[in-house]
């Protein structure tokens, strides 16, 4: 089923069959502040196990993260933690980043992994607040299977339009941040070579898209704190193949 939402005051009705899907064991794609995600109710273990299916991994050691509203579940799926870290959450939340924890009792034994740690998201997105507020509890979520998503990046110019696909990638461990590298990698591109035009942008889209290829390797900004120049020049070779398409690799 479809349905659609409006951006910024998402119909009621629909909010409440989206909560009735997930508290009967239904998975949902649904927006967040990065990219689509996978999702389903914390407390519906057939559920999860249908998510770790669709994703091929065991529960144990897929990266399913804990899709929060506001802090206030901290302290059910969490340990204690310090002020320190408590500010810093307080400080970057909601926006698109993903905190490791140490879990509690409360998370489900299905979920805890060898490092008893939970990822924390609260996304700056209103449709995924109003679903989290209706349903009373988080969602568990992780990134869409490679071969399900579709999303890549489009470039408009007057008449003129250029398509750049996701590149496929083995593992998705993090998609927080993406939009962040992708906008980084395109900027700095136009920014260092100071030219706009069609042709120069169509290559900034391919080294925004590697870098955001990077990116979801690894938690945060890691894999990009890692990443050699011949990496980088080895990634934007595959994407010049993926779009069939001359660009030069400044």
């Amino acid at each position: 089923m479809l349905l659609h939402l409006h951006p910024a005051n998402p119909q009621l009705r629909l909010i409440k069959q989206i909560a009735e899907c997930l508290k009967s064991g239904g998975i949902i794609i649904y927006p967040t502040d990065t990219i689509y995600g996978l999702g389903c109710d914390i407390a519906q273990q057939k559920a999860i196990e249908r998510i770790c299916k669709i994703k091929n991994v065991d529960p144990q050691k897929a990266q399913l993260s804990f899709i929060c509203k506001d802090l206030s579940h901290l302290s059910d799926y969490t340990k204690s933690i310090d002020t320190p870290l408590y500010r810093m959450l307080k400080n970057y939340l909601p926006g698109p980043y993903t905190f490791i924890l140490p879990a509690s009792k409360l998370v489900p034994r299905i979920l805890k992994s060898k490092k008893d740690t939970i990822g924390l998201r609260i996304p700056d997105n209103i449709i995924c607040h109003r679903i989290l507020d209706t349903l009373g509890n988080p969602i568990l979520s992780t990134s869409l299977p490679g071969e399900m998503v579709e999303h890549g990046a489009l470039l408009f110019h007057e008449n003129h339009v250029f398509f750049a696909p996701a590149l496929p990638l083995e593992d998705v461990f993090d998609p927080t941040g993406a939009g962040d590298a992708f906008a980084g990698g395109f900027i700095g591109h136009i920014a260092r070579t100071k030219d706009v035009s069609f042709d120069n942008m169509k290559t900034g889209i391919i080294v925004g898209s590697a870098m955001a290829s990077f990116c979801v390797e690894k938690f945060g900004p890691q894999r990009l704190k890692e990443i050699t120049k011949n990496e980088i020049d080895i990634r934007l070779a595959e994407f010049v193949q993926l779009v069939n398409f001359d660009i030069d690799l400044v």
